[in-house]
């Protein structure tokens, strides 16, 4: 046993004076500033207020006097040190004190040569009770009022020790007896500082620690509690035996009936051979007869990847408490494998010691966690595509805008030049570049899952046709000789409901990979197909019932690696270099393409083995209606027709301006929904284009529902810089019957405005 601590001993007087001081929870160093203040005052107030009875002796009242009143102030400091928190004001004002009286003792200096030194009193002093910022101001304005008083003392008609020798070697000395008292002030703070942090870390290891106490105590109880029971087990289990000695015969013979009965899959084995199993292990395992499989090692009904483990389990003469229910997998008669679930426990039958194992099928059980863990996985890839997609959208909705004026007034400006012009050149590949732009921000709406529009019913199988012999497609082939690109298309494929245009890029995407993926060569090969899904399928996407067309793009490449696989429809996962050979937006926009369908895609790849990408498409069974004529300048020139554009982008207002102005149309302009609604109750138009996202101010969706308040057949077209959005549809519902998406162009703005105002 250890000895027992004997508790320190405490100054008595310092005792009875910290309880004397102190009524309140302050810091340890605003404790100790007040028992030295207190211990300070209890001794020098009785000499304070001495002198001054000396002072007045000697006829200095003046002094006198000034001691007196700071003897009242020190006693007055011990009452406030008791009963007052804050004192602060009270040490400023003692202080301020102290250097007037100083000031004064070095004013009558001339008589009395050693007044000087007391000063050296006031920087500590200041330091101390005030700290290091407030007690550096205190001092400094101390050194320079005495170094007025030393060196003018005519100005207040002081009688200072004339030696300049003596007052320069003081007023230095008395500026280091600050620095140093700073210095001293500083480490002293710094030390209580570092005192205060040790303090607290202290602090939080005892809460730790006492949180691991209370962890222990509890895990003490819970183990106390599983001892018991465990003794209790032990006993039934002694009490049991008993009854079984006893009463032997009668005992088995009922075990033999339970293990007959019994609807749980056990086996008796002794030393590794099996002895006996009940019908149940017979039908899990696919065997007919128990006369098959007695004498048998138990290890031939186990699945060889977890023979070692077995083994070493035998080895061991006692059965494994830590561990009595393992996992492994078994075989069937058939060769089927199966995942089972085991417990293991010895028995007496017959004077013989064997075990008995009961096995339990869990292959359902482990389907289901597995397909729990992958709709769990596919859950957080479809909240970071959503979160990603939100982001790329806002992008997009402001490249559309900024990209307007690149797209629109090439089309103006070509009007205006003759074919032979030097600057037609020049204006086609302004026009080229920012059509090269929006095709990007087309794939970020693509990621925004905000890109497709204008659906029509499509014939899948064109499309893969047309794409593989499309110029892109050649220049891919040019790239990379040795790829081998084979199609097999099914003729009765059916059709689906679609956009072209995306699914166009989602595929020239795969087909660009899948060459990349093969830089010795290779067979690309692209297929459509009808396929049924009679019940879902899980893969890299979990696959609904249903119909549906399938596009599929397999090569013989590098294959991806499984942690690449579960991020390659991610913006910017790419192992290409950047800039050069893609925008790391490819297989992001081949996802927001399948989804903006309603689709699904899965994906089966092994490094050095190539990669298959699987995608549904659900299939429609209407036809598909005849294309539209391409339309000429004529066809949707303006009649003098008025219209309104409301949006909230001078630059956007300027191009949609000049754009219908040179069609022939009359064209005003508003710049927010509030400015249309005053000027369309005087000025009736024909039709009305309005931005659906306007900010300050209400959108395209409420000025047109307060339009039609005044002009219930008001025709409208709603402009966007996404695709159809929930309020776009609601706005189309009421009246507006297209939109068009930005940035502008002529045709498209055109076409748009003279459709509408052809509408009866």
């Amino acid at each position: 046993m250890g000895l027992d601590k004997k508790p320190a001993r405490t100054n008595l007087f310092f005792e009875k004076l910290d309880r004397f001081m102190i009524h309140f929870d302050l810091g340890s160093e605003e404790k100790s500033k007040r028992m030295l203040t207190a211990l300070a005052g209890v001794c020098t107030i009785p000499f304070i207020f001495l002198f001054a009875g000396i002072q007045f002796s000697a006829k200095e009242y003046t002094l006198g006097a000034f001691l007196l009143f700071l003897g009242i102030i020190c006693t007055i400091s011990l009452i406030f040190g008791r009963y007052a928190f804050r004192i602060i004001p009270l040490y400023r004002f003692i202080i301020i004190a102290l250097g007037l009286l100083f000031l004064y003792m070095i004013g009558t200096s001339q008589n009395y040569p050693n007044r000087l030194l007391w000063s050296f009193i006031f920087p500590m002093e200041a330091y101390f009770m005030l700290g290091r910022k407030e007690g550096a101001l205190y001092n400094f304005l101390f050194l320079a009022s005495v170094g007025v008083l030393l060196f003018s003392p005519e100005l207040f008609h002081a009688h200072v020790y004339p030696d300049i020798i003596m007052k320069m070697e003081f007023l230095i000395s008395l500026f280091l007896v600050c620095v140093i008292s700073y210095a001293f002030e500083s480490i002293k703070t710094e030390y209580h500082k570092g005192i205060s942090s040790r303090q607290a870390d202290l602090e939080e290891e005892k809460g730790k620690l006492s949180e691991a106490n209370k962890r222990l105590e509890q895990a003490e109880k819970e183990l106390s509690l599983i001892n018991n029971e465990l003794e209790q087990r032990i006993q039934q289990r002694a009490m049991e035996l008993t009854e079984v000695n006893e009463q032997l015969k009668e005992s088995e013979r009922k075990y033999k009936a339970l293990f007959q009965d019994s609807l749980e899959a056990m086996s008796l084995t002794q030393n590794g051979r099996i002895v006996d199993v009940n019908p149940a292990w017979l039908k899990l395992h696919g065997y007919r007869h128990t006369g098959d499989i007695i004498g048998m090692d138990i290890i031939h009904f186990i699945h060889p990847d977890h023979h070692s483990y077995i083994r070493e389990r035998r080895k061991k003469k006692h059965l494994d408490l830590k561990n009595p229910i393992i996992q492994h997998k078994d075989l069937q008669a058939d060769g089927t494998s199966i995942d089972v679930e085991v417990h293991t426990s010895t028995i007496e039958i017959e004077g013989r010691t064997l075990r008995l194992t009961t096995v339990r099928d869990i292959t359902e059980k482990k389907r289901a966690e597995k397909l729990k863990r992958e709709l769990e996985e596919k859950l957080r890839r479809a909240e970071k595509m959503e979160a990603i997609g939100i982001l790329a959208g806002g992008v997009a909705h402001d490249l559309n805008n900024i990209l307007s004026g690149l797209v629109g007034y090439p089309d103006l400006l070509l009007m205006d030049l003759p074919e032979d012009s030097p600057l037609r050149s020049s204006v086609l590949a302004i026009q080229k570049s920012g059509q090269k732009a929006a095709t990007i921000v087309q794939d970020l709406l693509t990621l925004a899952r905000r890109g497709v529009e204008n659906k029509k019913i499509l014939d899948l199988n064109k499309i893969v046709s047309e794409t593989v012999t499309s110029p892109e497609i050649e220049k891919i082939k040019a790239f990379h000789p040795n790829v081998v690109i084979k199609t097999r298309m099914d003729k009765a494929l059916l059709n689906i409901h679609g956009s072209s245009i995306h699914i166009t890029k989602a595929l020239m995407n795969l087909i660009s990979n899948a060459a990349e993926a093969m830089p010795d060569g290779g067979v690309l090969r692209i297929q459509t197909e009808n396929r049924y899904v009679d019940k879902p399928i899980t893969g890299y996407d979990h696959v609904e019932e249903g119909d549906y067309v399938v596009l599929i793009v397999s090569d013989d490449g590098i294959g991806i690696s499984s942690d690449d696989l579960k991020n390659i429809f991610e913006p910017f996962f790419t192992k290409k270099v950047m800039g050069r050979s893609g925008t790391g937006l490819g297989m992001t926009v081949v996802w927001g393409t399948v989804k903006d369908h309603q689709g699904y895609i899965d994906v089966e790849s092994v490094e050095g083995g190539g990669s298959t990408f699987t995608l549904y498409f659900p299939a429609t069974t209407e036809e598909i209606s005849e294309d539209t004529l391409k339309r000429t300048m004529k066809d949707y020139m303006g009649r003098g027709e008025s219209i309104l554009i409301v949006d909230d982008v001078e630059e956007q207002r300027e191009i949609a301006n000049t754009i219908l102005t040179r069609l022939g149309y009359s064209v005003h302009c508003a710049s927010g929904g509030l400015e249309a609604i005053d000027y369309i109750k005087d000025h009736p138009v024909d039709i009305v284009i309005l931005d659906m996202i306007m900010d300050p101010g209400i959108d395209g969706l409420d000025t047109y529902k307060l339009i039609l308040e005044i002009y219930p057949n008001q025709k409208a077209i709603i402009a966007s810089g996404y695709s159809e959005t929930e309020r776009v549809k609601e706005a189309m519902s009421i009246g507006a019957a297209q939109y068009i998406r930005k940035p502008y162009t002529l045709e498209k703005i055109g076409i748009a405005v003279r459709e509408e105002l052809d509408r009866p």
